[in-house]
């Protein structure tokens, strides 16, 4: 073992308490700063909050008194505004929020949107959202040029959305792809029913994420009039795509032609056919004891289970369909005893080997 001089030891223990004493003393200043802030804006809230209130209910008027100073002010009618819009509705509010909002604060976040700081670019993203910025449209706009993270990307296109929502898919439908499916479905359940229907018309040509939450979010809005679109969707070869297809049909408690049920009861997908095991109890009666049969016996348990789960609902809330009990009852015992014979047969032809050699052998 190599052993060390003494007096390098001594150094590095000097070092790293020097370090340390530094590393303290920052913490020490950046609490001290975080705590003076925290009372400069309960201080500003506790001087002008009847200002405030009585500026968004009444006064078109700002008074100077109410305009922010510094930074803890701003992070003051920030809260103010925030606990206003969530507790309290009207246009008239909404208005004197943005119109202060684009007077007083845009500035303040033009400057965040260049930090170098993802979190407070985030943060100014959304207070331009939630408080109807639109003098830094266009600076929202050209950041949309460079190279942004996901989470910016997504909060960029709905601010777009928001103050242009006629240029919208001009603009940026090849930047949808770039987005996850649980954004574009946030997107688009949000979005105004004219772009959506506009989104809907190109669905042919659309990157596969996107379809997947067009198909989702179709089921969400529960809009029966974009049933057709989802039959559209059905003829792709995407399997992923039809299953989600088939699913917003489910939530939609509709059901599609017969020509795409009977491709779906036949997918080789059992998450298809699991979801038109779930649809059987929007079919017409004989459409719904024509697939439940063919159900029954398939393959894979939850398929089974839920053509059984309906069975069982007919029992318990309709009249006993003795028929199709009985089908099914006949094509299981049938099917079970060709089971039976066929393994007696095996045994008999194995009579004179012994037991232990026949599970051996394997057949």
């Amino acid at each position: 073992m190599i052993g060390l001089p003494i007096e390098w030891i001594i150094l590095l223990i000097v070092a790293m308490s020097c370090v340390l004493v530094v590393f303290i003393f920052y913490l020490s200043i950046v609490s001290y700063r975080d705590s003076n802030r925290k009372e400069l804006s309960a201080n500003y809230l506790t001087v002008n909050r009847e200002r405030w209130y009585e500026y968004l209910r009444e006064d078109d008027i700002c008074d100077n008194q109410l305009i922010p100073k510094n930074v803890a002010e701003i992070t003051a009618i920030e809260e103010l505004f925030r606990s206003v819009a969530n507790n309290l509705k009207g246009k008239d509010l909404d208005k004197r929020i943005s119109r202060f909002a684009n007077r007083r604060l845009a500035e303040f976040y033009k400057q965040k949107l260049k930090s170098r700081n993802w979190g407070e670019r985030i943060n100014a993203l959304n207070r331009i959202y939630d408080f109807n910025i639109y003098s830094l449209d266009q600076e929202c706009r050209s950041r949309l040029t460079n190279k942004v993270s996901s989470e910016e990307l997504f909060l960029l296109l709905v601010i777009e959305l928001k103050f242009a929502p006629e240029k919208f898919l001009d603009n940026h439908q090849q930047r949808l792809q770039r987005l996850s499916t649980n954004d574009l479905k946030e997107l688009f359940y949000s979005m105004p029913e004219e772009v959506f229907n506009e989104i809907l018309s190109l669905k042919e040509h659309l990157h596969p994420n996107v379809r997947y939450a067009l198909a989702d979010v179709i089921g969400m809005k529960m809009d029966r009039l974009h049933t057709q679109a989802l039959e559209d969707l059905y003829k792709s070869e995407d399997d992923e795509l039809r299953i989600r297809v088939i699913r917003a049909f489910n939530t939609l408690a509709a059901v599609p032609e017969i020509g795409i049920l009977a491709k779906a009861i036949t997918s080789k997908q059992w998450q298809e056919r699991y979801q038109v095991a779930q649809m059987l109890r929007n079919m017409p009666k004989d459409q719904a004891n024509q697939y439940v049969k063919q159900l029954i016996n398939d393959n894979v348990f939850l398929v089974r289970e839920s053509a059984q789960s309906f069975l069982g609902n007919k029992t318990s809330f309709q009249q006993p369909n003795l028929d199709i009990y009985k089908q099914v009852a006949a094509s299981v015992v049938e099917s079970e005893s060709l089971s039976h014979v066929n393994t007696q047969t095996r045994i008999n032809d194995q009579s004179d080997g012994s037991m232990s050699s026949h599970w051996k052998g394997g057949d």
